[in-house]
């Protein structure tokens, strides 16, 4: 037999679900408006000095990028939802180390992808070191921290937005509740049961419990 909690944890569950989804939306939404800036400002940064016949390739490579960059984030986005629980100095250790190697394998491959889009189609064991990971620390991690904080801040402002949901929530259904005990109250056998108590407290002299009721 079903009981009256259980409507109201089904409500629960659903609107939990729809939440979820809610929140899964507006990460991809950040994920695709967030990288399609990126590709924007380098394009425009490139119509400065670089030739046009080389405007396009550079325009796929940061697509490319973008695309390798959209990736590697979700996968920082998982390993941030692991350690959610955990303390603020365990999640900014996690956020440093967790940018720093995703920026050591997305800056490489920019690095090289750099070459190609001017035409020069040098074997990748013919990169020195230094040539693979320069910018690792000044471009790439910098933009891994940059999407980390702009995460974070994301993430907390939808707890926040959720917090004041409940408590406006809790708060129409008190007054729910309060109206619905005027309701009872206003009832005509309750005011009637109400006066016969009265009227046979005092005929029995007991003024005192009868002003209480009053």
């Amino acid at each position: 037999m079903a009981t009256v909690a259980e409507p109201v944890k089904k409500n629960r569950i659903l609107r939990d679900h729809a939440l979820s989804l809610t929140r899964g939306r507006q990460f991809w939404l950040f994920q695709a408006g967030g990288w399609t800036i990126w590709v924007v400002l380098l394009v425009i940064r490139d119509l400065t000095f670089v030739p046009a016949e080389y405007l396009l390739g550079r325009v796929t490579v940061y697509v490319i990028s973008a695309i390798m960059g959209v990736a590697l984030t979700t996968g920082l986005r998982g390993l941030y939802r692991l350690v959610w629980e955990n303390s603020i100095s365990a999640r900014a250790v996690t956020v440093i180390i967790g940018s720093l190697a995703v920026s050591a394998v997305w800056q490489p491959f920019n690095n090289y992808m750099d070459y190609v889009s001017f035409g020069e189609f040098l074997p990748f064991e013919d990169f020195q070191v230094e040539d693979l990971f320069r910018g690792t620390l000044s471009v790439a991690f910098f933009t891994m921290l940059l999407w980390s904080g702009l995460y974070f801040f994301f993430k907390y402002y939808q707890l926040f937005q959720l917090e004041k949901e409940k408590s406006l929530r809790s708060e129409a259904l008190a007054q729910e509740a309060q109206l619905r005990m005027l309701r009872y109250q206003l009832n005509p056998h309750f005011l009637f049961n109400t006066l016969n108590a009265i009227s046979t407290l005092v005929l029995v002299k007991a003024t005192d419990p009868a002003n209480e009721m009053l």
